[in-house]
Protein backbone atom coordinates (compact mmCIF):
# COMPACT_ATOMS: atom_id res chain seq x y z
CA UNK A 1 0.00 0.00 0.00
CA UNK A 2 1.19 3.68 -0.70
CA UNK A 3 1.56 5.93 2.00
CA UNK A 4 -1.67 7.96 0.38
CA UNK A 5 -3.66 4.57 0.35
CA UNK A 6 -2.39 3.79 4.40
CA UNK A 7 -4.16 7.19 5.22
CA UNK A 8 -7.09 6.69 3.50
CA UNK A 9 -7.66 3.79 5.16
CA UNK A 10 -6.43 4.62 8.76
CA UNK A 11 -8.60 7.77 8.66
CA UNK A 12 -11.75 6.04 9.43
CA UNK A 13 -10.84 4.30 12.45
CA UNK A 14 -8.83 7.86 13.69
CA UNK A 15 -12.57 9.65 13.28
CA UNK A 16 -14.75 6.81 15.30
CA UNK A 17 -12.00 6.91 17.58
CA UNK A 18 -12.28 10.83 17.96
CA UNK A 19 -16.42 10.69 17.79
CA UNK A 20 -15.83 8.13 20.99
CA UNK A 21 -13.25 10.12 22.88
CA UNK A 22 -15.85 13.26 22.52
CA UNK A 23 -18.27 11.21 23.49
CA UNK A 24 -16.86 9.96 26.63
CA UNK A 25 -15.68 13.68 27.60
CA UNK A 26 -19.31 14.74 27.15
CA UNK A 27 -20.48 12.11 29.31
CA UNK A 28 -17.83 13.06 32.09
CA UNK A 29 -18.73 16.93 31.35
CA UNK A 30 -22.24 15.80 31.93
CA UNK A 31 -22.07 13.56 34.89
CA UNK A 32 -20.04 16.18 37.06
CA UNK A 33 -22.82 18.74 36.03
CA UNK A 34 -25.46 16.86 37.45
CA UNK A 35 -23.82 15.10 40.51
CA UNK A 36 -22.77 18.45 41.50
CA UNK A 37 -26.25 20.05 40.87
CA UNK A 38 -27.68 16.99 42.94
CA UNK A 39 -25.37 17.81 45.81
CA UNK A 40 -27.22 20.93 46.19
CA UNK A 41 -29.96 19.05 47.37
CA UNK A 42 -28.06 17.99 50.84
CA UNK A 43 -26.31 19.09 53.12
CA UNK A 44 -22.47 18.86 53.61
CA UNK A 45 -21.15 17.51 56.16
CA UNK A 46 -23.43 14.89 56.38
CA UNK A 47 -21.70 12.12 57.32
CA UNK A 48 -20.07 12.94 60.77
CA UNK A 49 -17.52 12.39 61.94
CA UNK A 50 -15.72 11.74 58.80
CA UNK A 51 -16.35 14.07 56.34
CA UNK A 52 -15.17 16.87 59.06
CA UNK A 53 -12.16 14.84 59.52
CA UNK A 54 -11.30 14.79 55.60
CA UNK A 55 -11.80 18.62 55.77
CA UNK A 56 -9.48 18.78 58.18
CA UNK A 57 -6.85 16.66 57.20
CA UNK A 58 -6.79 18.20 53.68
CA UNK A 59 -6.54 21.96 55.73
CA UNK A 60 -3.55 20.79 57.71
CA UNK A 61 -1.91 19.28 55.25
CA UNK A 62 -2.63 22.48 52.71
CA UNK A 63 -1.63 25.05 55.70
CA UNK A 64 1.17 23.21 57.03
CA UNK A 65 2.24 20.10 55.06
CA UNK A 66 1.44 17.54 57.72
CA UNK A 67 -2.12 15.37 58.15
CA UNK A 68 -3.19 16.72 61.28
CA UNK A 69 -6.55 18.65 63.14
CA UNK A 70 -6.20 21.48 63.95
CA UNK A 71 -2.42 21.18 64.52
CA UNK A 72 -3.35 17.99 66.86
CA UNK A 73 -1.76 14.76 65.49
CA UNK A 74 -3.99 12.31 63.95
CA UNK A 75 -3.87 8.60 62.92
CA UNK A 76 -3.79 8.05 59.13
CA UNK A 77 -7.00 8.09 57.72
CA UNK A 78 -6.18 9.15 54.00
CA UNK A 79 -3.69 11.03 51.97
CA UNK A 80 -4.91 11.86 48.41
CA UNK A 81 -8.54 12.16 49.63
CA UNK A 82 -7.29 15.48 52.04
CA UNK A 83 -4.94 16.27 49.57
CA UNK A 84 -8.07 16.84 47.37
CA UNK A 85 -10.52 18.53 48.90
CA UNK A 86 -8.15 20.65 51.49
CA UNK A 87 -7.10 23.32 48.65
CA UNK A 88 -10.46 25.02 48.26
CA UNK A 89 -11.19 24.13 52.05
CA UNK A 90 -8.01 26.32 53.06
CA UNK A 91 -7.77 28.83 50.23
CA UNK A 92 -11.46 29.73 50.62
CA UNK A 93 -14.30 30.27 53.21
CA UNK A 94 -16.11 27.17 54.56
CA UNK A 95 -18.78 27.80 52.09
CA UNK A 96 -17.38 28.26 48.89
CA UNK A 97 -14.32 26.02 50.14
CA UNK A 98 -17.28 22.94 50.27
CA UNK A 99 -19.03 23.85 47.06
CA UNK A 100 -15.26 23.75 44.80
CA UNK A 101 -14.55 20.23 46.92
CA UNK A 102 -17.89 19.03 45.92
CA UNK A 103 -17.23 19.98 42.83
CA UNK A 104 -13.68 18.10 42.83
CA UNK A 105 -15.67 15.36 43.99
CA UNK A 106 -18.27 15.21 41.47
CA UNK A 107 -15.13 15.49 38.60
CA UNK A 108 -13.01 12.42 40.67
CA UNK A 109 -15.64 10.37 40.63
CA UNK A 110 -17.18 11.48 37.02
CA UNK A 111 -13.49 10.50 35.32
CA UNK A 112 -13.61 7.12 36.22
CA UNK A 113 -15.28 6.66 32.49
CA UNK A 114 -12.13 7.21 31.45
CA UNK A 115 -10.54 4.02 32.32
CA UNK A 116 -13.73 2.03 32.11
CA UNK A 117 -14.01 3.27 28.41
CA UNK A 118 -10.51 2.11 27.92
CA UNK A 119 -10.57 -1.20 29.19
CA UNK A 120 -14.15 -1.90 27.73
CA UNK A 121 -12.33 -0.63 24.30
CA UNK A 122 -9.80 -3.54 24.62
CA UNK A 123 -12.65 -6.38 24.43
CA UNK A 124 -15.89 -4.71 23.17
CA UNK A 125 -16.44 -1.70 19.98
CA UNK A 126 -16.29 1.51 20.19
CA UNK A 127 -19.64 2.28 20.99
CA UNK A 128 -19.96 -0.10 23.09
CA UNK A 129 -16.60 0.60 25.19
CA UNK A 130 -18.85 4.45 25.35
CA UNK A 131 -21.90 2.62 26.20
CA UNK A 132 -20.06 0.57 29.37
CA UNK A 133 -18.54 3.88 30.61
CA UNK A 134 -22.33 5.39 30.69
CA UNK A 135 -23.58 3.00 32.85
CA UNK A 136 -21.37 3.40 35.06
CA UNK A 137 -22.24 7.19 35.43
CA UNK A 138 -25.47 6.90 35.91
CA UNK A 139 -25.73 4.44 38.64
CA UNK A 140 -27.52 5.98 41.88
CA UNK A 141 -24.03 5.17 43.95
CA UNK A 142 -22.34 7.88 42.50
CA UNK A 143 -24.29 9.98 44.81
CA UNK A 144 -21.39 9.59 47.22
CA UNK A 145 -19.61 12.14 44.62
CA UNK A 146 -21.39 15.20 47.30
CA UNK A 147 -19.76 13.81 49.90
CA UNK A 148 -16.50 14.52 51.39
CA UNK A 149 -15.24 10.97 51.86
CA UNK A 150 -12.95 8.88 49.94
CA UNK A 151 -15.49 6.96 47.60
CA UNK A 152 -14.71 9.43 44.36
CA UNK A 153 -11.06 9.28 44.38
CA UNK A 154 -11.67 5.66 45.30
CA UNK A 155 -13.78 4.25 42.56
CA UNK A 156 -11.27 5.96 39.92
CA UNK A 157 -8.03 5.11 41.04
CA UNK A 158 -9.15 1.33 41.92
CA UNK A 159 -10.59 1.27 38.41
CA UNK A 160 -7.30 2.23 36.85
CA UNK A 161 -5.25 -0.09 39.07
CA UNK A 162 -7.43 -2.92 38.26
CA UNK A 163 -6.67 -2.17 34.08
CA UNK A 164 -3.35 -2.16 34.71
CA UNK A 165 -3.39 -5.10 36.59
CA UNK A 166 -5.23 -6.77 33.47
CA UNK A 167 -2.71 -5.09 31.12
CA UNK A 168 0.13 -6.57 33.40
CA UNK A 169 -1.55 -10.38 32.68
CA UNK A 170 -2.44 -10.08 29.22
CA UNK A 171 1.37 -9.04 28.39
CA UNK A 172 3.35 -9.98 31.51
CA UNK A 173 7.02 -8.06 32.29
CA UNK A 174 8.80 -6.64 34.84
CA UNK A 175 7.02 -3.27 33.94
CA UNK A 176 3.46 -3.73 33.87
CA UNK A 177 3.96 -5.68 36.89
CA UNK A 178 5.26 -2.56 38.78
CA UNK A 179 3.09 0.01 37.17
CA UNK A 180 0.46 -1.77 38.70
CA UNK A 181 1.81 -2.05 41.92
CA UNK A 182 2.07 2.08 41.76
CA UNK A 183 -1.49 2.52 41.06
CA UNK A 184 -2.60 -0.01 43.64
CA UNK A 185 -0.48 2.10 46.23
CA UNK A 186 -2.06 5.62 44.66
CA UNK A 187 -5.43 3.27 45.91
CA UNK A 188 -4.26 2.49 49.67
CA UNK A 189 -3.36 6.19 49.75
CA UNK A 190 -6.82 7.20 49.18
CA UNK A 191 -8.25 4.22 51.32
CA UNK A 192 -6.53 1.09 53.11
CA UNK A 193 -9.01 -1.41 51.54
CA UNK A 194 -7.29 -1.73 48.82
CA UNK A 195 -4.62 -3.78 49.88
CA UNK A 196 -6.93 -6.29 48.30
CA UNK A 197 -5.88 -5.26 45.14
CA UNK A 198 -1.97 -7.57 45.91
CA UNK A 199 -3.48 -10.87 46.90
CA UNK A 200 -6.16 -10.32 43.34
CA UNK A 201 -3.19 -9.52 41.43
CA UNK A 202 -2.14 -13.13 42.76
CA UNK A 203 -5.28 -14.79 42.19
CA UNK A 204 -5.96 -13.05 38.51
CA UNK A 205 -2.73 -14.19 37.51
CA UNK A 206 -3.13 -17.98 38.93
CA UNK A 207 -6.65 -17.87 37.16
CA UNK A 208 -5.15 -16.63 33.77
CA UNK A 209 -2.57 -18.58 33.82
CA UNK A 210 -5.27 -22.02 34.04
CA UNK A 211 -7.45 -20.49 30.89
CA UNK A 212 -4.56 -20.09 29.12
CA UNK A 213 -3.42 -23.47 29.92
CA UNK A 214 0.05 -22.10 30.41
CA UNK A 215 1.59 -22.12 33.23
CA UNK A 216 5.14 -20.64 32.20
CA UNK A 217 2.80 -17.14 32.37
CA UNK A 218 3.48 -17.21 36.15
CA UNK A 219 7.43 -17.40 36.06
CA UNK A 220 7.93 -13.37 35.78
CA UNK A 221 5.47 -13.14 38.43
CA UNK A 222 7.84 -14.91 40.86
CA UNK A 223 10.98 -12.79 39.79
CA UNK A 224 8.94 -10.02 41.01
CA UNK A 225 7.45 -11.57 43.71
CA UNK A 226 11.39 -12.21 44.86
CA UNK A 227 12.04 -9.07 43.79
CA UNK A 228 8.92 -7.25 46.69
CA UNK A 229 9.88 -9.71 49.12
CA UNK A 230 13.24 -8.35 48.98
CA UNK A 231 12.33 -4.91 48.72
CA UNK A 232 10.05 -4.81 51.65
CA UNK A 233 12.67 -7.05 54.19
CA UNK A 234 14.66 -4.13 52.86
CA UNK A 235 11.99 -1.49 54.38
CA UNK A 236 11.32 -3.10 57.41
CA UNK A 237 15.51 -3.19 58.16
CA UNK A 238 16.17 0.45 57.49
CA UNK A 239 12.77 1.32 59.78
CA UNK A 240 13.95 -0.77 62.63
CA UNK A 241 17.57 0.35 62.76
CA UNK A 242 16.55 4.21 62.50
CA UNK A 243 14.15 3.37 65.95
CA UNK A 244 10.98 2.47 63.98
CA UNK A 245 8.10 0.36 64.85
CA UNK A 246 5.96 -1.89 63.16
CA UNK A 247 3.12 -1.82 65.15
CA UNK A 248 -0.91 -2.21 63.74
CA UNK A 249 -1.34 1.01 64.70
CA UNK A 250 1.82 2.49 63.02
CA UNK A 251 0.56 0.45 59.71
CA UNK A 252 -3.25 1.06 59.93
CA UNK A 253 -3.75 4.33 61.38
CA UNK A 254 -7.44 5.19 62.10
CA UNK A 255 -7.97 1.64 60.96
CA UNK A 256 -6.41 -0.22 63.34
CA UNK A 257 -9.83 -1.68 65.23
CA UNK A 258 -9.93 -3.45 61.80
CA UNK A 259 -6.37 -5.07 62.02
CA UNK A 260 -6.98 -6.11 66.09
CA UNK A 261 -10.76 -7.52 65.07
CA UNK A 262 -11.02 -11.47 65.86
CA UNK A 263 -12.17 -13.75 63.98
CA UNK A 264 -15.39 -14.13 62.23
CA UNK A 265 -16.72 -17.64 63.55
CA UNK A 266 -19.01 -19.99 61.04
CA UNK A 267 -22.04 -18.56 61.82
CA UNK A 268 -20.97 -14.84 60.40
CA UNK A 269 -20.24 -15.90 56.83
CA UNK A 270 -23.74 -15.84 55.74
CA UNK A 271 -23.07 -12.14 55.97
CA UNK A 272 -20.64 -13.01 53.10
CA UNK A 273 -23.04 -14.84 51.20
CA UNK A 274 -25.31 -11.85 51.44
CA UNK A 275 -22.68 -9.46 50.09
CA UNK A 276 -22.03 -12.18 47.56
CA UNK A 277 -25.54 -11.36 46.29
CA UNK A 278 -25.49 -7.69 46.58
CA UNK A 279 -23.11 -7.82 43.69
CA UNK A 280 -26.14 -8.94 41.65
CA UNK A 281 -28.33 -6.04 42.92
CA UNK A 282 -25.26 -3.50 42.21
CA UNK A 283 -25.40 -4.52 39.08
CA UNK A 284 -29.03 -4.99 38.69
CA UNK A 285 -28.88 -8.79 37.92
CA UNK A 286 -28.10 -8.52 34.01
CA UNK A 287 -24.48 -7.47 34.33
CA UNK A 288 -23.70 -10.14 36.37
CA UNK A 289 -25.14 -12.97 34.15
CA UNK A 290 -23.37 -11.91 31.67
CA UNK A 291 -19.80 -11.37 33.06
CA UNK A 292 -20.48 -15.15 34.24
CA UNK A 293 -21.29 -16.03 30.60
CA UNK A 294 -18.14 -14.39 29.21
CA UNK A 295 -16.27 -15.98 32.27
CA UNK A 296 -17.75 -19.36 30.87
CA UNK A 297 -16.60 -18.74 26.97
CA UNK A 298 -13.07 -17.70 28.45
CA UNK A 299 -12.16 -20.83 30.90
CA UNK A 300 -13.95 -23.01 28.40
CA UNK A 301 -11.62 -21.88 25.67
CA UNK A 302 -14.43 -21.35 22.92
CA UNK A 303 -12.74 -17.30 23.12
CA UNK A 304 -8.80 -17.24 23.03
CA UNK A 305 -8.49 -13.71 23.30
CA UNK A 306 -5.65 -12.20 25.92
CA UNK A 307 -7.19 -9.29 26.10
CA UNK A 308 -10.46 -11.16 27.15
CA UNK A 309 -8.73 -13.46 29.18
CA UNK A 310 -7.15 -10.66 31.94
CA UNK A 311 -10.17 -8.94 31.71
CA UNK A 312 -12.24 -12.53 32.78
CA UNK A 313 -8.92 -13.38 35.95
CA UNK A 314 -9.32 -9.76 37.08
CA UNK A 315 -12.35 -9.95 37.39
CA UNK A 316 -13.62 -13.10 39.11
CA UNK A 317 -10.06 -12.57 41.45
CA UNK A 318 -10.69 -9.38 42.19
CA UNK A 319 -14.67 -9.70 42.95
CA UNK A 320 -14.24 -12.99 45.24
CA UNK A 321 -11.98 -11.33 47.34
CA UNK A 322 -13.15 -8.19 47.59
CA UNK A 323 -16.74 -9.77 48.36
CA UNK A 324 -14.72 -12.04 51.33
CA UNK A 325 -12.97 -8.75 52.41
CA UNK A 326 -16.42 -6.42 52.45
CA UNK A 327 -18.25 -9.31 53.75
CA UNK A 328 -16.04 -9.87 57.22
CA UNK A 329 -15.39 -6.63 57.83
CA UNK A 330 -20.00 -5.70 57.21
CA UNK A 331 -20.21 -9.27 59.64
CA UNK A 332 -17.86 -7.43 62.95
CA UNK A 333 -18.39 -3.45 62.45
CA UNK A 334 -21.48 -2.66 60.25
CA UNK A 335 -24.18 -5.64 60.78
CA UNK A 336 -26.30 -4.90 57.20
CA UNK A 337 -24.82 -4.92 53.64
CA UNK A 338 -21.97 -2.15 52.96
CA UNK A 339 -22.66 -1.51 49.65
CA UNK A 340 -20.63 1.53 48.95
CA UNK A 341 -18.01 -1.02 49.85
CA UNK A 342 -18.58 -2.82 46.52
CA UNK A 343 -19.15 0.41 44.41
CA UNK A 344 -15.58 -0.43 42.59
CA UNK A 345 -17.23 -3.39 41.42
CA UNK A 346 -19.41 -1.26 38.77
CA UNK A 347 -16.86 -0.80 36.11
CA UNK A 348 -15.87 -4.42 35.91
CA UNK A 349 -19.89 -5.25 35.59
CA UNK A 350 -20.52 -2.78 32.96
CA UNK A 351 -17.31 -3.80 31.24
CA UNK A 352 -18.58 -7.70 31.00
CA UNK A 353 -21.94 -6.84 29.72
CA UNK A 354 -21.08 -4.32 27.15
CA UNK A 355 -18.28 -6.92 25.98
CA UNK A 356 -20.58 -10.03 26.11
CA UNK A 357 -23.22 -8.22 23.74
CA UNK A 358 -20.53 -6.59 21.34
CA UNK A 359 -19.30 -9.97 21.06
CA UNK A 360 -22.81 -11.65 19.94
CA UNK A 361 -23.97 -12.01 23.39
CA UNK A 362 -22.69 -16.09 23.46
CA UNK A 363 -24.77 -18.26 25.68
CA UNK A 364 -23.37 -19.99 28.53
CA UNK A 365 -26.26 -21.80 29.57
CA UNK A 366 -24.31 -24.54 32.28
CA UNK A 367 -23.52 -21.12 34.13
CA UNK A 368 -26.07 -19.12 33.34
CA UNK A 369 -28.84 -20.78 34.59
CA UNK A 370 -27.75 -22.26 38.15
CA UNK A 371 -26.25 -18.25 39.03
CA UNK A 372 -29.69 -16.97 38.31
CA UNK A 373 -31.29 -19.80 40.05
CA UNK A 374 -29.23 -18.53 43.06
CA UNK A 375 -29.39 -14.93 42.32
CA UNK A 376 -33.11 -15.96 42.68
CA UNK A 377 -32.77 -17.97 46.23
CA UNK A 378 -30.76 -14.78 47.08
CA UNK A 379 -33.98 -12.33 46.38
CA UNK A 380 -36.24 -14.60 48.75
CA UNK A 381 -33.89 -15.32 51.57
CA UNK A 382 -31.51 -12.46 52.31
CA UNK A 383 -33.31 -10.15 54.88
CA UNK A 384 -34.30 -7.27 53.67
CA UNK A 385 -33.30 -5.20 56.68
CA UNK A 386 -30.24 -5.83 55.24
CA UNK A 387 -30.57 -3.98 52.42
CA UNK A 388 -32.25 -1.11 53.58
CA UNK A 389 -32.61 -0.06 56.98
CA UNK A 390 -34.88 2.39 58.98
CA UNK A 391 -32.42 4.01 60.28
CA UNK A 392 -30.07 5.89 58.20
CA UNK A 393 -26.50 4.40 58.34
CA UNK A 394 -23.22 5.67 57.00
CA UNK A 395 -23.16 3.42 54.07
CA UNK A 396 -26.84 3.53 53.17
CA UNK A 397 -28.18 6.73 54.20
CA UNK A 398 -30.39 9.01 51.97
CA UNK A 399 -29.16 12.51 51.76
CA UNK A 400 -32.78 14.05 52.15
CA UNK A 401 -32.73 12.25 55.43
CA UNK A 402 -33.66 14.73 58.33
CA UNK A 403 -31.77 12.41 61.08
CA UNK A 404 -27.94 12.26 61.84
CA UNK A 405 -26.45 8.80 60.24
CA UNK A 406 -25.54 6.69 62.68
CA UNK A 407 -21.78 5.41 63.47
CA UNK A 408 -23.67 1.61 63.67
CA UNK A 409 -21.36 -0.74 65.84
CA UNK A 410 -18.30 1.76 65.45
CA UNK A 411 -16.52 4.69 64.35
CA UNK A 412 -14.69 2.29 61.63
CA UNK A 413 -18.29 1.41 59.67
CA UNK A 414 -18.10 4.39 58.73
CA UNK A 415 -15.22 5.70 57.71
CA UNK A 416 -14.95 6.34 53.91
Amino acid sequence: MTGSETATAASPRLRRTSRTALAVVGLIVVSTAARFAAAQAFSTPWIAPDEMVYGMLGEGLWSHGTLTLRSFPSPYYSLLTPALIGAPLAALDLADGIQWARLLQALAMSLVAVPTYLWARRVASAWWAVAAAALVLVSPVLHYAGFLMTEPLTLTVVTVALLMLARALEEPSMWRYGVFVGWATAAAAVRLQALVLLPAFLLAAVVDSAAARDRTRLRPLLWFAALAAAAAGLVVAVTLAAGGELSTRRLLGAYTPVGEATGVGAERLHEVVWHAFDVSVLGLGATLLASAALAWTVLSRRDTDPALRAFVSTALAYTALLVVQVGLFAAVFVGTIAERYLLTLLPLLAVGLCAWISRGAPRALPVVLPLWGLVVVGAATVPIAQLATPEPAPHSSPPHSSRAPSCSRSRVASRG
